[in-house]
């Protein structure tokens, strides 16, 4: 009887290893947008760039997914590329300025998709206005 339960625990033990290590894709390292996702763009033309996790011993990563939202939130275009990427060379925002989001998720051979890296993609392509110094206060 002692023997069964050992034997079932260990088999438990290998179902559960086994099962994490092949879940879904880990999201992508690192995601970047090139000029910085910090700064305003004045082209509405992106380019992003991240780094493939390992698989951990699970099926071999396939395809590369990503979205896009407006400054609302709602997503404008979604995107799934048949082969595995590092980045995305051209990635065009509607011409309306504003801070919109890329989100950037895997999938791997058993079509698991894992969780989105997210970047902020801030476009702005009017001129600031003028700037002048203030006036000098007549008391001065």
């Amino acid at each position: 009887m002692r023997a069964g339960l050992a034997a079932t625990a260990v088999l438990a033990a290998v179902l559960t290893l086994t099962t994490s290590a092949v879940g879904s894709p880990a999201r992508p390292v690192d995601l970047q947008v090139t000029g910085g996702e910090d700064a305003w763009h004045p082209e509405n033309r992106f380019e992003l760039r991240w780094i493939n996790p390992p698989t951990s011993g699970g099926p071999p990563l396939a395809a590369t997914h990503y979205r896009v939202r407006d400054p609302l939130g709602t997503v404008i275009g979604e995107t799934r590329i048949a082969w595995v990427s590092d980045g995305i060379a051209a990635l065009t925002l509607p011409k309306a300025p504003g801070a919109y989001s890329a989100e950037v998720w895997l999938e791997d051979a058993a079509g698991e998709q894992g969780p989105a890296a997210t970047a902020r993609l801030r476009f702005d392509n009017s001129r600031p206005a003028a700037i002048e110094p203030p006036s000098v206060p007549s008391w001065i």
